[in-house]
């Protein structure tokens, strides 16, 4: 909750403020040796030399750590690309990992890899995106992030006894729809000054939901804080939702979903709901167009895996 004002333009104003969860959907990253650079993802890059990489991000991580060639990356995703996750971000933060490893035997604390990871997507390559995803992956764990005009970060760790209860009533599904995030908040950039107090309400209810959690736990109010965000998310750009959302949404909500919300950036990607154990199973008939994605929260950030 709370996502946009971890973005530059918000909280160099104002404090912005988020609470995430990392779930155990992964990045899995690979590094080995190669002729050339060898980039794997959902399509391949083959050449000579770091330079000639048409991937702009890989091609700054690289170059910042004075890599040339040499070298393979192989990734994998447990999620479809470009669907709210933060799988672009988790990618950052797990090749700046393995980098570090690899050059200097060394590792770099959770902020000052999720800092180092923000600077080369928002200073350096210019990316209209947050904070927000790059702390979630260094750190791991369900979150607070308050995001300061200095540009400092703190994080409040959330160990509630509550966060078991709200796992078991979270449920997720897969629209069908991958999108451009840059795209939907390109247009929010251009038109900043009219969403502003929207974003501040919407950190707000992040607040709230903070304030719930660690209190209270109860999973209609959190159910009703999403859906009162999800209601003034959509009204900060138009390109957010759409018929099938919100007739998506509306059929959750019907089958008796306390609330929920479209994450990420929005237009598409994974729909997130809170609702009631005992119905769950009304949930699930009523969105069988959608496909499920059956999740746990974890409590690790971005790791080696021991003899890699």
């Amino acid at each position: 909750m709370g996502g946009r004002t971890d973005f530059p333009a918000f909280y160099r104003e104002e404090e912005g403020f988020t609470v995430s969860t990392t779930i155990d959907k992964y990045i899995h990253l690979t590094l080995s040796e190669a002729k050339g650079v060898l980039l794997e993802q959902e399509s391949a890059e083959h050449v000579d030399s770091v330079a000639q990489l048409k991937n702009r991000l890989v091609k700054h991580i690289l170059s910042s750590y004075g890599i040339e060639n040499n070298i393979g990356i192989h990734v994998k995703s447990d999620t479809p690309t470009g669907t709210g996750l933060g799988s672009s971000s988790s990618l950052t933060v797990a090749l700046i990992k393995a980098l570090q490893r690899k050059k200097y035997e060394s590792a770099l604390s959770p902020s000052a890899l999720a800092e180092k990871a923000c600077d080369i997507e928002i200073n350096e390559l210019g990316a209209n995106t947050g904070k927000q995803d790059q702390y979630a992956a260094a750190f791991g764990g369900m979150n607070a992030f308050s995001f300061l005009s200095t540009g400092e970060v703190k994080v409040s760790p959330i160990r509630s006894n509550h966060t078991s209860s709200l796992e078991m009533a979270t449920q997720i599904f897969y629209t069908g729809i991958s999108r451009d995030g840059s795209k939907i908040l390109e247009v929010e950039r251009k038109s900043s000054d009219v969403s502003k107090n929207s974003l501040r309400k919407m950190r707000d209810l992040a607040k709230l939901f903070y304030q719930e959690i660690n209190t209270g736990g109860d999973l209609k109010t959190m159910g009703q804080i999403l859906d009162e965000g999800w209601n003034l998310k959509k009204g900060v750009n138009t390109l957010i939702s759409n018929s099938s959302i919100e007739d998506s949404y509306q059929k959750a909500l019907a089958a008796g979903a306390y609330g929920g919300k479209l994450l990420g950036a929005g237009g598409g990607g994974y729909l997130l709901f809170i609702f009631p154990r005992e119905k769950q199973e009304n949930l699930q008939t009523a969105l069988t167009h959608l496909q499920p994605l059956p999740i746990k929260f974890t409590t690790e950030g971005a790791k080696i895996q021991s003899g890699d």
